[in-house]
């Protein structure tokens, strides 16, 4: 083999380990969701998802349901994302979570969820896509919108 050729597909080999290398080390260093995460106590679970979520940005259906499943305490958490007073879950997050929470036959009407919704919709400091998610969310708690019911009695 002609030693042009064989420098050229060296470094080729060693651009290519390179980038796996990197790749690898981006996809093992990142939290990973836990897999005991529905046996985990509430606050863990809020503490597990604020972290995977600043790791890895992207929202888990099955983490929501799971918080979500605690009823009024996971809306009033949530509500407290809103307000300001806690930082780790989005509000888009927070704002779903809530409306699982009414969804699932936990009325919410005149809580800490509706009016910390109510303030953040009126201070305008939300992104269009927030603003309607919760708009919904607040017409869900106000009209006392359900889909199933729950399993575990609404604390």
């Amino acid at each position: 083999m002609h030693p042009q050729k064989r420098n050229e597909l060296r470094r080729r080999h060693t651009a290519k380990a390179v980038f796996g290398a990197l790749l690898l080390t981006c996809v093992c260093c990142g939290y990973r969701f836990p897999s005991d995460f529905d046996s985990l106590h509430f606050d863990q679970k809020i503490s597990a998802y604020e972290r995977y979520l600043s790791d890895n940005g992207s929202p888990r259906e099955e983490a929501r349901a799971s918080i979500a499943s605690h009823g009024k305490i996971a809306a009033d958490r949530m509500a407290q994302y809103l307000a300001g007073e806690r930082s780790g879950i989005p509000k888009t997050e927070a704002i779903t979570i809530i409306y699982l929470v009414q969804t699932r036959h936990c009325l919410l009407k005149g809580g800490p969820a509706e009016d910390a919704l109510e303030s953040s919709i009126l201070q305008e400091s939300m992104t269009p896509g927030e603003e309607t998610a919760a708009r919904i969310t607040l017409e869900a708690i106000k009209s006392d919108f359900t889909v199933l019911s729950n399993s575990r009695p609404c604390n």
